[in-house]
């Protein structure tokens, strides 16, 4: 059996070719952690290759949703061993991973379809600043302001995997997401996103009224060498114009979605 005996979180990780999932308790130590690898664990048996099936006719890429169910199963039985066995969790939380250089947007808000291509060296560019926006838009009510004189945003941006290690990448994050004292990288091995979602669990259960997720994972973490300051983060006038184009960017996607659904 398992000797912990306080509340357990749950974190999973949902990628292209594996799933990941750990187990943290309320002081954020990691408790269990596992993993599916779709090519290893179900590749002859749904014929897939790095996780997917692929229509060479139109081009499209798609993963059976059975896969991913299955997976679920056994990365529950691989905690399970490895807790002796799995104890109910508390709460359950997860993410998707993945989170270029260029210039950050005119000011407006106008929506507009390009007259012209721009060249491809900017669509890098353009997909960090996609993710980063749609962060921003779906965070701005739960931000404030870190300091006198500084627009709403985080006090920190903390980045993880392979973007963490460009510098261009967690350019475009400090511009468009601020972070008053700066992006840091942050080492917490391999299993970062499915760590994530632990915290954010532990968060929607043990956070005191008004309490942030920065303020209660800050108060319960010993970031001793586990973080380096990789950008400025927030830049006066950047921040703001990215800001300014949030409109446009949500207009863009009820487009985007009312398309698909027809």
């Amino acid at each position: 059996m398992s000797e912990e005996k306080g509340p357990l979180y749950l974190g999973f990780d949902l990628s292209t070719q594996q799933l990941k999932a750990i187990v943290v308790n309320s002081n954020l130590k990691s408790i269990a952690e596992a993993k599916v690898d779709f090519d290893q664990d179900f590749g002859p048996q749904y014929g897939i290759q790095k996780g997917v099936h692929v229509r060479e006719a139109t081009g499209e890429v798609f993963a059976p949703v059975a896969l991913w169910l299955e997976s679920l199963d056994l990365v529950l039985s691989r905690l399970a061993k490895a807790m002796h066995p799995l104890p109910m969790s508390s709460a359950v939380a997860g993410g998707v991973d993945e989170l270029v250089a260029g210039e950050p947007p005119q000011d407006g808000t106008d929506l507009q379809e390009a007259r012209e291509a721009w060249p491809k060296e900017a669509d890098a560019r353009a997909i960090v600043e996609s993710q980063a926006l749609s962060m921003r838009l779906r965070s701005q009510k739960l931000v404030h302001s870190p300091r006198d004189g500084l627009p709403a945003q985080p006090r920190r941006i903390y980045v993880v995997g392979g973007g963490s290690l460009n510098p261009a990448i967690t350019r475009v994050l400090g511009e468009v997401l601020g972070g008053a004292d700066g992006v840091y990288k942050l080492d917490v091995g391999g299993n970062a996103c499915a760590l994530g979602g632990a915290y954010k669990a532990l968060w929607a259960l043990e956070r005191k009224d008004g309490e942030t997720f920065d303020d209660l994972i800050g108060e319960r973490w010993t970031e001793e060498g586990s973080i380096e300051k990789v950008d400025v983060g927030y830049r006066e006038g950047t921040y703001e114009r990215y800001g300014k184009v949030l409109g446009a960017f949500e207009e863009m996607e009820r487009r985007l979605l009312a398309e698909e659904e027809h």
